[in-house]
């Protein structure tokens, strides 16, 4: 449940920083990371090739029309503008999993030294196996 709520959040930052598309990608990308074993991989590498695109893009646009160094030439590139956005929130998205998964890591660690309440991961007289927080 905690992924799903993840996911969402991730999502809605990103609609309220670019656009839906953004959104959408952000969040599956993000729910991904949380419940597919190797989903982290569109976290870390992701923003990396989406980079890479955005730039040889930019780069075969100013070789090929000769746009003008005066500055406006960046109202040429609003389409890859969203796939450069989507790097950043990715990084913001992979943070996020970070933190999170240092937090289950702390939940069902203290879960198996024994202790209850909490912040433990355990509900007094519960399974010290099962932490109460999951990806």
């Amino acid at each position: 449940m905690v992924a799903v709520f993840a996911a969402a959040g991730a999502a809605l930052i990103a609609m309220a920083l670019v656009n839906p598309v953004a959104a959408i990608v952000t969040g599956l990308a993000t729910l991904a990371a949380l419940l597919v074993p190797r989903g982290r991989t569109l976290l870390t590498l992701g923003p990396a090739v989406l980079l890479a695109l955005s730039a040889a893009y930019v780069i075969q646009v100013q070789l090929r029309h000769g746009l003008p160094s005066d500055g406006e030439w960046v109202r040429a590139f609003g389409r890859i503008a969203t796939v450069s956005w989507i790097a950043v929130l990715l990084l913001g998205a992979d943070v996020l999993v970070t933190a999170l998964g240092r937090r289950y890591r702390h939940d069902v660690t203290a879960g198996q030294s024994g202790q209850s309440g909490p912040g433990t991961g355990t509900v007094a007289g519960g399974d010290a196996a099962r932490p109460t927080v999951h990806p």
